[in-house]
């Protein structure tokens, strides 16, 4: 009976772990579902620990939100002697939440809603917790079904607090991430109400590409954002994206912090990852510091918003009095003034009158938006700073906008010297450096270092803004600039090319001139050339206040005695006359204003402006898309030049793709410098990035493309002389190249269609380009059946490739074919439509597949479709109708079904119509399913057994086999198995090799020996494999090539290993050529020492030299402990190596088994147990590893980066990055020999040497990565090592904070606070360390105090078992830490001392030991004589000892002795033997033993 429990339990385990590894490989199948790419993202939620709820409707949505509401509000309800709301009272929760706009529910959410209890008592119910946001109830759900105006299905959604407020949308790999967002928006008009109303995100993926966006329907494609890290390195990959952006507190702060409610607009924004980064910087140093910051935010990149954000968020902040937002007075302007009070309404102070700041400043306005002149006037003059005397003395915040300008002159100098305790930051679009000061104050020094920066490069990267389009009009040579024949022609040129330029005006264009002469010269000569556009002029005829001037060029020349207000006047009366205004130079600023808004083109009553003749205004700090064209005769130079050409480059639509800027001077040094100091390098590449190649360099690309182009289809009839479809494909790529570099050149001012020295004139172009029209849309619209009925033609095995292998990759003109969001689950929903007795049944069938056919992605299934409908509808027609009608309807697994038929059907008909083994195919696809890679190998043995082939004819039929398998596998979806039984196998057998041969030489010096030796083998077989593979179809193979006179071929191949590898050996160095040596009996001594540096002097001068420097210099073969003679040195050698040769390494299993990985660190584990003491240089227990990996990965699905600063031989690294999936690895090791092992695991884990950097140093006294901070802390440092402890690490940041440094003798907790400086805010460190650092005093005692006291960073103390590690039986414990706790976290003890088991000498922690310390510190529990929750006043009440004792009581009491009942049972017992004495008496004297 219990053997047949045991099997029914085994069966259900085997079934779960099945199905579980379906869906975590699901996400690495050929061409991923819909369906895997969702499962795969709630299981990631499902690991950082989202609570997984199944919801089907809105009924169940309403019920689970009002359990979740309850749990949320728990201590509010609790106060009133609640756990819940009643009906009713929910009910006034739902009425409440119904009423208003999308943005006014957003206002809702955030608000605390007064409910009445039935009892008439009121309680404050909250349904967002904005200020710790990480204590919000977080769900995931997926297929919530809600009934609009159509019924639809969503994809994902993440509930907090019950309320739907993030939605996701998936598409499958290979479909268009736009689809996704069209999606979202028909689920606008069709579906979303209710609850549904109050999403504030939404995210859009397709598995690599993924985007986010706020709730604003009316915002465009062109508003969803890539999630970045802070160095805007994009996280597109959803598993990577989920990792960070739906970590719980990430998401919880986005919504309650970085939505912003835009009152103008009535409308949600969200922060990009650049401003959510700059303005995380600037509360960190309000929070931490008194220190100064700027932030370099390139222009257009939304600065306004950015720093309105921070100004909000720091006016939150406890102890900070007021919060002001300075700029120039020239910035603010009417537009800007209502932008701003759309961010904070009430806050601008647009008045003249400096006493309405004053009020401001004294009353209890907390955020003020001023200017710096108006301030500048409160500050100094003392009718005014009298009523600032309390103000002067509280803590104050300033942020200046385009600070680049506001620190010049005396202004600046005024407001910062008359506030006592103020705190400044600047934004900038182009900071002013010591290239471009002139003499003056950089940026740095007067605000402090930079904070954070977003480039120019980086925004034109994420199309954030645009490049530029630069050209130099070449006028009449060397003449006087303000020469009226050269300005004529210059205003001339402007209007014959001012529709080209602003596409027929839908567009406009500012003209920059020197100065106002100029500009008055200017105006008058378009005067007299009677324009018929609406041309403009706009300069200040007094003095201008700020030095920027005389530093950039920006507005030199303002000042002119000739200039008068009459001359202003005369244009402005022009300005009337053509708009029907009456403006005088008495209300200027009025007039400014007006142009504003008509170059802004965004009010459909006011005629725009269309060329504006500018000096200085307008140059700097006005934004407005329409404008797309600069003009410039005028001398720029720096950040006044980028400030200029940056009014052009604002997004706006497709037509928009760049800002155009033509220059009547040569300015293009001046140019060069300016863009690559704001992109911060001297790369010459930065200027290819920013700018647009010249006109000469696009022509010449254009005649190079085109004559290419014309060699291979001279004229059309070339064109109709093509057949197959593979020459056709080459045609339509071929042609595209010249489509795309045709549109680019037709912007240049230059270019003219009807050039004679242009290869292809426009009417060859017109021709070709109809042929490629009707040809793609051929493509198209072909029967895909008429394709794989093809098959026959084909001669056996003589294929060279499959002609339509890279159809689908072709862009068909994407613009004409648009359609509708297609894939699966998309096309079931089609078919479930469908009404086989209606009249348009055959149309809307009909119309299915040729969606189907139009789509790239879907092409390939469209034929699998048509015969799925032909069988369950089709053939079918009453059974589909009652299936329907009952609700029963599953086309699902009806085409899951009909799918895993349909595949094995393809592979029969494969090998029937080939000739070749059935069951090869078979297995040849099992294999794929099994392992994810290819495996020829079993083609070319069933070829091989098919007779009359020749060699030529086997090669094309293998490859004609692969293309056509590989087919049909992308139009099926499989799952994939792994296998640890080859990894055991080769854990056995390594072991035994070197255990049985070392001898009586040591573990330790042998290890390194054997563990080199099987490196060496690893790499050798590892790039004769690689070079194998690429040489197969050639072939040929590594040893063959290289014996070949073909130079150019060996120097491509070592080119190749050196990119893919990281290194390169020669044949004859390769372990197989020594092993031929060793056969031939020779001494292979000397060839072994040259193999081993010619890999290590294979990568000098590369980037894995750092990698692979070094890393046989322990394998000493000259040693003698090899040997006494050299021939004993040479036979153990030779006989270690031919036994490791014997022995199967499986590199040529699936790559993500780790396999030889997996045995190398079986081995060192091995080698430790046998080392003794010296263990502890280099190893730490996997099982200690699997704790502490398992800790720091808590709540994390994916890691940036993993660190451990005394990494040993690097097991606890790749357990952690393993546990982790982290991107990168960071180690550092003291021990050179330990070192050289720890970067030879890393390699032999298949960790590429590009992402890992292991360095060689001691970590304390030389720390190799001073600015890095990581996700994830790992280490076991020595125990209580000496140290310095040298008077220079009291001014050392990571050191210096604690106030003490760790005593000389014990290194422990310089090591943790090391580890802490590393540590990201984020992140989670665990150190293994000895007791002792627990309660020791002294120094040790004050450190341990302040990382509890005043930084609370101590998050869990776990007690090991003593015993546990090698070479010491001292008591150890692991150290948690984080710094993101809050204040009322408790600290987690943890005794697991008790829990072992015994083998031999060693105490061993098993799988259920692990199991029951990482349980209890994930769940936070505590369990009786096991774990603890201690208070930081129970804490501080034990004077901040954390000796585990005092926080979990061990102590088993000895039950009570009951005296009288001892004695009773003594009495019992007495009489018992009384009673068996006599029996025995009987029994001796019967035996005659007694009388």
């Amino acid at each position: 009976m219990i053997r047949d429990d045991f099997r029914l339990f085994f069966c259900i385990f085997a079934i779960k772990y099945c199905i579980i590894t379906t869906i975590v490989n699901e996400t690495d199948m050929v061409t991923q579902s819909e369906a895997a790419l969702e499962q795969g993202l709630i299981k990631t939620l499902q690991d950082m620990s989202y609570e997984y709820v199944k919801i089907e409707e809105e009924t169940n949505l309403d019920q689970n939100f009002k359990t979740q509401l309850e749990k949320h509000n728990k201590k509010e309800l609790a106060r009133h002697g609640r756990t819940s709301f009643t009906d009713s009272e929910f009910e006034k929760i739902k009425i409440h939440l119904e009423g208003g706009t999308r943005f006014e529910k957003a206002k809702k959410l955030r608000d605390l809603f007064p409910l009445e209890l039935e009892t008439g008592e009121r309680v404050w119910v909250e349904f967002l917790n904005r200020q710790q946001w990480c204590q919000n109830e977080f769900q995931v759900s997926n297929q919530i079904t809600v009934e609009g105006r159509k019924k639809c299905r969503y994809d994902v959604t993440i509930l907090i607090n019950g309320l739907p407020l993030v939605q996701i949308e998936l598409k499958k790999r290979g479909v268009e991430l736009k689809q996704a967002y069209n999606q979202i928006q028909r689920y606008h008009k069709t579906s979303f109400h209710g609850l549904f109303d109050y999403i504030q995100l939404f995210v859009i993926s397709n598995g690599v590409n993924t985007r986010y966006f706020a709730n604003n329907p009316n915002s465009g494609y062109k508003f969803t954002f890539n999630w970045t890290d802070a160095e805007n390195v994009p996280f597109n990959d959803l598993s990577k994206f989920a990792l960070f952006f739906f970590d719980k507190c990430t998401l919880g702060k986005m919504i309650s912090k970085y939505i912003v409610l835009h009152e103008g607009d009535k409308c949600l924004m969200v922060l990009r990852p650049y401003q959510y980064y700059a303005v995380e910087k600037i509360l960190d140093r309000v929070q931490n510091s008194n220190k100064n910051g700027y932030i370099w935010h390139t222009t257009g990149a939304g600065k306004t918003l950015t720093s309105f954000k921070a100004a909000q968020l720091v006016s939150e902040i406890d102890g900070i009095d007021k919060v002001m937002f300075v700029v120039d007075r020239h910035d603010l302007d009417t537009q800007t003034q209502s932008e701003y009070e759309a961010f904070e309404p009430g806050a601008v102070d647009g008045t003249d009158n400096t006493y309405e700041l004053i009020k401001r400043l004294s009353g209890k306005s907390k955020i003020i938006i001023t200017t710096i002149q108006k301030l500048n006037c409160a500050v100094t003059r003392d009718a005014y700073n009298k009523h600032l005397q309390d103000v002067k003395n509280q803590k104050v915040v300033m942020i200046f906008d385009e600070c680049h300008r506001s620190h010049f002159g005396d202004c600046h100098k005024n407001i910062v010297g008359f506030f006592k305790n103020l705190q400044i930051f600047g934004f900038t679009g182009t900071p002013i450096f010591s290239e471009n000061a002139k003499g003056e104050h950089t940026t740095a020094e007067v605000f402090g270092e930079c904070l954070h920066r977003y480039l120019i490069k980086d925004a034109i990267a994420d199309e954030n803004v645009l490049g530029f389009l630069v050209e130099y009009y070449q006028g009449q040579g060397d003449v006087d600039l303000m020469e009226e024949q050269r300005m004529k022609e210059i205003a001339q040129f402007i209007l014959n090319n001012f529709n080209k330029s602003t596409y027929d005006g839908d567009f406009n264009a500012l003209f920059a001139v020197q100065s106002v002469p100029m500009l008055l010269k200017y105006y008058d000569i378009f005067k007299s050339l009677h324009p018929k556009i609406r041309i403009g002029a706009v300069f200040t005829y007094a003095a201008n206040e700020s030095q920027d001037d005389d530093n950039t060029g920006m507005n030199n020349g303002f000042i002119d005695n000739t200039v008068t207000s009459d001359k202003l006047q005369t244009i402005m009366d022009d300005y009337n006359n053509m708009y029907g205004t009456a403006f005088t130079t008495d209300n200027f600023s009025a007039y400014y204003d007006d142009i504003n808004l008509r170059m802004k083109k965004k009010r459909a009553d006011m005629e725009p402006l269309d060329l504006l003749l500018v000096v200085g205004m307008f140059l700097t700090g006005f934004d407005a898309k329409k404008l797309n064209t600069l003009y410039v005769d005028k001398n720029l130079e720096y950040h006044g030049l980028l400030q200029a050409f940056s009014r052009t480059n604002r997004v706006l639509n497709e037509k928009k793709r760049f800002g155009k800027v033509v220059c009547f001077r040569n300015l293009k040094d001046n140019v060069d410098r300016a863009i690559k100091l704001f992109s911060n390098t001297d790369a010459p590449e930065a200027l290819g990035f920013v700018l647009r190649k010249p006109f000469a360099d696009v022509k010449k690309d254009l005649d190079e493309l085109c004559q290419n182009f014309k060699a291979r289809y001279p004229d059309m009839a070339s064109i109709d002389k093509l057949q197959s479809e593979y020459d056709k494909r080459n045609f339509i790529l071929a042609f595209r190249d010249i489509i795309r570099k045709h549109s680019e050149i037709q912007v240049y001012e230059e270019w003219n269609a009807d050039d004679s020295s242009l290869v292809m004139t426009e009417q060859e172009y017109n021709d070709y380009r109809s042929k490629y029209l009707d040809m793609t849309m051929g493509f198209i619209q072909d029967d895909e059946d008429d394709k794989n009925d093809d098959n026959g033609k084909e001669n056996e095995g003589m294929a060279h490739e499959d002609p339509t292998a890279d159809i689908d990759d072709i862009d068909f003109c994407l613009e004409l074919l648009h359609s509708d969001v297609i894939n699966v689950a998309y096309i079931l929903e089609l078919i479930e439509d469908l009404n086989p007795a209606s009249d348009d049944y055959q149309m809307k069938r009909q119309n299915i597949i040729d969606t189907m056919i139009k789509d790239p992605a879907m092409r390939n299934k469209a034929k699998l479709i048509d015969h799925f409908i032909r069988d369950n509808v089709d053939n079918d027609q009453a059974g589909f109708v009652k299936s329907k009608v009952d609700g029963k309807m599953d086309l699902e697994s009806r085409l899951t079904t009909y799918v895993t038929q349909a595949r094995a059907h393809a592979v029969t008909s494969l090998a029937t119509e080939v000739g070749v083994s059935q069951d090869a195919l078979i297995k040849y696809v099992q294999e794929y399913d099994y392992l994810h890679r290819e495996k020829p190998e079993i083609l070319q043995k069933a070829i091989k057994e098919k007779k009359g082939l020749r060699f030529l004819q086997r090669i094309h039929l293998k490859e004609s086999l692969i293309l056509k398998l590989r087919k049909i596998i992308e139009t099926f979806s499989w799952e994939k198995n792994m296998s640890e039984e080859l990894q055991q196998k080769l854990r056995t057998q390594l072991w035994t090799v070197a255990n049985t041969l070392r001898g009586n030489m040591s573990a330790s010096d042998f290890m390194y020996f054997t563990l080199g030796f099987i490196f060496y083998k690893y790499l050798s077989e590892k790039i004769e494999m690689c070079i194998d593979a690429e040489l197969e179809e050639d072939g040929s193979n590594f040893k063959e090539a290289w014996a070949s006179n073909e130079e150019e071929l060996k120097e491509e191949l070592k080119k190749f290993c050196m990119n893919e590898l990281g290194y390169f050996i020669e044949p004859e160095y390769l372990y197989s050529s020594v092993i031929e040596a060793i056969n031939r009996k020779e001494n292979i001594l000397p060839q072994l020492e040259r193999s081993l540096k010619k890999i290590e002097d294979s990568t000098i001068g590369h980037d894995s030299e750092e990698d692979f420097g070094g890393l046989f210099s322990d394998i000493d073969l000259a040693s003698p402990k090899l040997g006494k003679t050299a021939e004993d040195k040479n036979n153990l050698i030779s006989e270690v190596l031919i036994a490791l040769d014997g022995i199967d390494f499986g590199l040529n299993e699936a790559s993500d088994i780790d396999i030889l990985g997996d045995a190398y660190e079986y081995m060192i584990g091995q080698f430790a147990a046998g080392a003794g003491k010296k263990a502890g240089e280099f190893y730490t227990p996997q099982e200690v590893s699997q704790i502490l990996a398992d800790i720091v990965t808590t709540g994390k699905t994916r890691l940036k980066n993993v660190y451990d600063p005394t990494c040993g031989s690097g097991s606890l690294l790749l357990r952690t990055a393993r546990n982790g999936k982290a991107d990168l690895i960071y180690g550092q090791e003291k021990n050179p020999t330990t070192f050289n092992l720890a970067r030879m695991n890393m390699l032999l884990h298949g960790v590429k040497f590009s992402d890992f950097d292991i360095e060689n140093g001691d970590t304390l006294e030389d720390d190799a990565f001073p600015e890095e901070q990581f996700d994830a802390v790992v280490a076991n440092p020595p125990f209580s090592a000496a140290w310095s402890a040298a008077e220079k690490f009291n001014n050392d940041d990571r050191f210096s904070k604690a106030g003490v440094l760790a005593p000389k003798s014990k290194a422990d907790y310089a090591f943790i606070l090391h580890m802490i400086h590393h540590l990201n805010e984020g992140g989670t460190m665990a150190c293994v360390a000895p007791h002792g650092v627990l309660f020791r005093g002294a120094s040790e005692g004050k450190i341990r105090r302040f990382l509890i006291e005043k930084k609370n960073y101590i998050d869990a103390i776990i007690g090991l078992p003593a015993n546990i590690f090698y070479g010491t039986s001292i008591p150890t414990c692991i150290i948690v830490v984080k710094k993101c706790r809050k204040d009322d976290d408790n600290i987690l003890f943890i005794d697991a001392s008790k829990e072992f088991e015994k083998i031999k000498t060693q105490n061993k922690l098993r799988p259920e030991h692990i199991k029951k310390i990482v349980d209890t510190y994930r769940e936070r529990k505590e369990i009786e004589k096991y774990s603890h929750l201690a208070t930081l006043q129970e804490v501080a009440d034990n004077d901040y000892n954390l000796n585990i004792p005092r926080y979990v009581d061990t102590f088993e009491e000895e039950e009570p002795i009951d005296i009288h009942a001892v004695m009773k049972e003594i009495k019992d017992l007495e009489a018992k033997r009384a009673d068996l004495d006599k029996q025995i008496d009987v029994y001796l004297k019967e035996l005659g033993l007694v009388e």
